[in-house]
């Protein structure tokens, strides 16, 4: 990308030339940062839609208000909400090494 771009200066001295020279350059960079991005936003969704559904559930067992929960059962909602969301994470981790690999054929696909 870099060398493109320097490239570019080489070709024109016009300023509008070089411009899209060096945008041309910066394309594959760009799209790049567009697929890890999707990746990442798919991941977080999914994470808060696990994490929401811990919260319903919590709630469900326990009623819609925390200020009506016993002591104990403050505790044992506390506990049900945070082991639920540990599995959600625990699960979210082995998701991982997929969304690696389908980054990785992305960019080489970029690559080509």
């Amino acid at each position: 990308m870099f060398i493109c771009s320097s490239d570019c200066y080489d070709k024109s001295i016009n300023r509008d030339i070089v411009e899209t020279c060096v945008e041309g350059c910066n394309k594959p960079v760009k799209k790049a940062t567009g697929i890890l991005q999707k990746e990442l936003d798919d991941l977080q969704a999914q994470l808060n839609r696990c994490a929401m559904t811990c919260f319903d559930k919590a709630t469900q067992k326990f009623g819609p208000d925390p200020a009506k929960y016993t002591e104990a059962e403050g505790k044992q909602f506390n506990e049900q909400l945070l082991n639920c969301a540990s599995s959600c994470v625990d699960d979210h981790i082995k998701l991982l090494p997929n969304i690696r690999k389908r980054l990785g054929d992305s960019y080489q696909k970029l690559l080509k």
